[in-house]
C-alpha cells in the first residue's frame, strides 16, 4: 500500500489560530526541544504516543473553489483569460478554521477494533505469521477507505516523528470536500492546455495569483503558526503527478495525444513565484521536507516535480528505499531528490495507537525529520543543516544511519 497525498502546495491568520504557548519551565538541566509543523490530513490528535506533544492543534475545512469544467462554453483565449481573472478575484472563502475541533474517527474503523488489537498483540510478539494475509487484507480495506486512500495519513506520520523522540508538534489538519485527482482526470484539448500556458506565463496574472494565495485562510493559517511556534521543520507528504505520468494516464484512459511539458513549465513556474512570496511572510527559518512522489520517475526539475526544491529554497525532497538499501520501486528519484530513507515495512500507529504496516515516500518524510531532530541540535541554524546533508548520505543518497526501531520494522511478507 503506497500513501502518498495528492493535493497543490499548500501555506498561510494568527488570529485564527490562536497564540502561542509561551509558559515554559526552565531549568539548568532545560534542553530545547525542535518543533516540527505538519500539515497533513486525518489526525487523531488524542492518540497516546503524540497527544502530550501537541503545542497547536489546527483544523481546516476546505473546498475545491475550482470550476469543474473551465472550458466550457469558451470559444477563444480572450474569453478564457476573462474568466480565469474574475475567478482569481472571487472573495470565496477556501477553508473553515474549526472554533472546537474534535477528534474524528469513523464508525467504520470502530468496528474492526477486534481486528486491530488481534494484530497490534501479533506485532508487539513479533509473531508475523499469527495475521493471516485474508485478514490483513481486510484491515487494510477498511483503514485506507473505500477510495484506497488511507483516512488517518497524518496519524501515521505524527507517529512516526513523535515515538521515542523528544519533540513538540504543530499539527494542520486539512480536510477537503472535493473529489479524487483521478475521478475529476477528463481528455483535455491540447488547445486548452496551450491557453492555460499562455495564460500562466501572463503578468498581471502571477500578480493576481500571488494575492489569491496570501488571502488564502489556510495558507495564512500555516505562515502564522509557523511565526508563532519557529518550525525546525515543515512535513510536507503531498505533491502531485510530474508531467510524464499525467501524459501517461490520459493515454491509458484513450485521450487524444497532449504534449503537457511546457504546460507544466509555466505551471511550476508559477507556482515557485507564489511559494517564494509566501516564504517571505513566514520570519522563522523552517526547513522543508518533502516527499519526493510515488510515480517512479524521473525528477530533475520543477518542470518534472513542483516539489522539486527552487534554487536557494531550505528545502529537501525525501525518497525512500527499502529493508536492503534499494530504490523502491515506487519511489520517484533524480537531481530533485536529495535523500532516500527507509519508505517500506515501517510499523507505524492508526488511531487508538494500533500498529500497521505502511509503505510510500509520504512515511519517508517523516523518518528524514525524525533523524535529523536527533542528529541536531534544536536552534542549528537551517544552513548548517542543509549544508551538512551531503556528508549524511551515501552515493546513492541513503540516508547513512536508520534510526527507526527494529522492533518496528515489518519483515517481507512476500
Amino acid at each position: 500500500m503506497k500513501q502518498y497525498m495528492i493535493f497543490a502546495p499548500v501555506f498561510l491568520f494568527l488570529s485564527a489560530c490562536g497564540s502561542p504557548q509561551t509558559s515554559q519551565t526552565h531549568s539548568t538541566n532545560y534542553k530545547p526541544k525542535h518543533t516540527v509543523l505538519i500539515v497533513d490530513y486525518g489526525f487523531d490528535f488524542n492518540h497516546p504516543i503524540y497527544k502530550n506533544k501537541i503545542k497547536k492543534y489546527v483544523r481546516l475545512n476546505c473546498k475545491d473553489d475550482q470550476r469543474k469544467d473551465k472550458f466550457k462554453g469558451l470559444k477563444t483565449y480572450e474569453e478564457f483569460k476573462k474568466q480565469s481573472f474574475e475567478d482569481l478575484q472571487r472573495k470565496e472563502v477556501d477553508c473553515v478554521v474549526e472554533a472546537s475541533p474534535s477528534a474524528m474517527i469513523s464508525d467504520k474503523f470502530s468496528k474492526i477494533l477486534p481486528q486491530l488489537k488481534s494484530w497490534n498483540q501479533a506485532m508487539k510478539a513479533a509473531d508475523f505469521d499469527a495475521f493471516n494475509d485474508r485478514q490483513f487484507n481486510y484491515i487494510e480495506n477498511v483503514v485506507t477507505g473505500e477510495e484506497g486512500k488511507f483516512e488517518y495519513h497524518g496519524t501515521a506520520v505524527a507517529s512516526i516523528l513523535a515515538y521515542e523522540n523528544d519533540i513538540d508538534l504543530v499539527l494542520v489538519d486539512t480536510q477537503f470536500d472535493s473529489p479524487e485527482t483521478e475521478e475529476v482526470l477528463k481528455c483535455p484539448k491540447q488547445m486548452h492546455v496551450d491557453w492555460e500556458t499562455r495564460l500562466w506565463k501572463d503578468a498581471d496574472f502571477q500578480a493576481l495569483s500571488v494575492e489569491k494565495v496570501k488571502r488564502s485562510v489556510m495558507n495564512s493559517t500555516i505562515v502564522g503558526l509557523a511565526n508563532a511556534y519557529k518550525p525546525s521543520f515543515l512535513n510536507m507528504s503531498f505533491g502531485s503527478d510530474p508531467y510524464k505520468v499525467r501524459e501517461e494516464k490520459l493515454a491509458k484512459k484513450g485521450c487524444a495525444a497532449v504534449m503537457m511539458k511546457e504546460n507544466y513549465a509555466a505551471d511550476r513556474a508559477l507556482t515557485a513565484m507564489t511559494e517564494g512570496e509566501l516564504d517571505k511572510m513566514i520570519t522563522a527559518d523552517p526547513i522543508y521536507i518533502q516527499s519526493a512522489g510515488n510515480e517512479g520517475v524521473a525528477t530533475h526539475s520543477l518542470e518534472d516535480y513542483e516539489a522539486c526544491a527552487a534554487p536557494g529554497k531550505n528545502e529537501i525532497n525525501v525518497g525512500s528505499h527499502d529493508l536492503n538499501g534499494n530504490l523502491s520501486e515506487f519511489s520517484n528519484f533524480g537531481d530533485c531528490v536529495a535523500m532516500h530513507t527507509l519508505g517500506e515495512n515501517i510499523l507505524a500507529y492508526t488511531p487508538f495507537g494500533f500498529l500497521y504496516a505502511f509503505e510510500g515516500t509520504s512515511f519517508s518524510t517523516p523518518m528524514a525529520i525524525r533523524f535529523l531532530t536527533k542528529k541536531f541540535a534544536a536552534g542549528t541554524p537551517s544552513a548548517d543543516i542543509m549544508k551538512a546533508i551531503p556528508t549524511l548520505v551515501d552515493k546513492n543518497k541513503n540516508l547513512k544511519e536508520n534510526l527507526w526501531p527494529k522492533n518496528l520494522i515489518f519483515p517481507v511478507r512476500y
